[in-house]
């Protein structure tokens, strides 16, 4: 059966001036208020989970000592904000700050607990000279109907060592908060990860993308706000040895299945509506095989007739 979650992004500029009078407990109310008014969107579109940007709750103008000052504050404040807020709405929040000594993603589920904590595993140097501490390995964790979520942040999606644990790991959904874009990396982790790509960019263009590249729902100049129904009872397959066999299973199942080609990859993603099997169900059922199956095949074939031939 179609297993569904609602996600939102929220990607807008916050408030990176503060003007007001260099108090601590002003900033600090400046901050909720203005996270008050952008998750609203979230609460608005009924989503299960919303994804903030990195560094989600920092000022970029404070004079130093004031932002040193405002900075050991809020991380003890913020988190608590954002922790409350999921639970007084029901909606599960990525969050995404440095802590401590941490630049990190925080899962805050419907109940507000802590789900799980991530730390950024490739901190930017210069965020290492001022006292970050970096994480040391992916991570997996579950919430609403994700089984396997992971993250990234920022500079981590340049690091292939972090892309390939999650593709030991099976992640199906990563959540990427950043301030950097990271352009056509986000395509090629969500592809080699087999994962939907979500992702939060500071003042940039923000996407919920499925693992075969196809855009569910962008920001834009426009709208800082997104959201799309991700159904994870999916999988992708390569049109080889699958594509005859498409019409007897829309023949069948009619919308229940949808079949979506994005072109020029060879792979598709075929997603399951039926109430009363699952993906898997109709894998089996029409002998489908899957990608990474067929891949594999391909490699064991090639090894096995190269041995053939020594």
């Amino acid at each position: 059966m179609a297993r569904k979650v609602k996600i939102s992004v929220l990607s807008g500029h916050r408030p990176n001036q503060y003007n007001g009078e260099m108090k601590v407990d002003l900033a600090i109310k400046a901050m909720k208020d203005y996270w008050t008014n952008e998750l609203q969107q979230a609460v608005n579109e009924k989503s299960d989970v919303v994804l903030l940007p990195e560094a989600c709750d920092r000022f970029l103008d404070l004079e130093p000592s004031f932002a040193k000052e405002f900075h050991e504050t809020k991380i003890h404040i913020m988190p608590e904000f954002f922790a409350k807020y999921a639970k007084e709405h029901k909606i599960t929040i990525v969050y995404s700050g440095k802590l401590e000594k941490t630049n990190s993603s925080v899962v805050f589920d419907q109940d507000g607990n802590t789900v799980s904590t991530y730390d950024k595993v490739f901190p930017m140097i210069e965020e290492i000279n001022v006292g970050i501490i970096p994480g040391t390995d992916a991570i997996i964790s579950s919430f609403n109907n994700i089984k396997k979520a992971g993250f990234a942040i920022c500079f981590d999606l340049n690091f292939d060592e972090l892309r390939q644990q999650y593709i030991d790991l099976g992640s199906e959904v990563i959540f990427f908060s950043s301030m950097f874009h990271g352009g056509f990396q986000q395509e090629l982790w969500a592809y080699s990860t087999r994962s939907f790509f979500v992702s939060s960019i500071f003042g940039k263009q923000s996407r919920i993308m499925a693992p075969n590249g196809s855009i569910l729902a962008s920001t834009s100049n426009y709208n800082t706000h997104c959201s799309a129904v991700v159904n994870l009872d999916s999988v992708l397959v390569h049109l080889d040895h699958n594509n005859n066999k498409l019409p007897a299973i829309k023949k069948k199942y009619g919308d229940k299945i949808i079949v979506d080609d994005t072109g020029y990859l060879g792979s598709i993603m075929i997603y399951n509506e039926l109430e009363d099997r699952t993906i898997n169900d109709i894998v089996k059922e029409f002998k489908l095989e899957l990608l990474d199956d067929y891949f594999n095949r391909s490699r064991d074939y090639i090894s096995n007739f190269l041995k053939s031939i020594d």
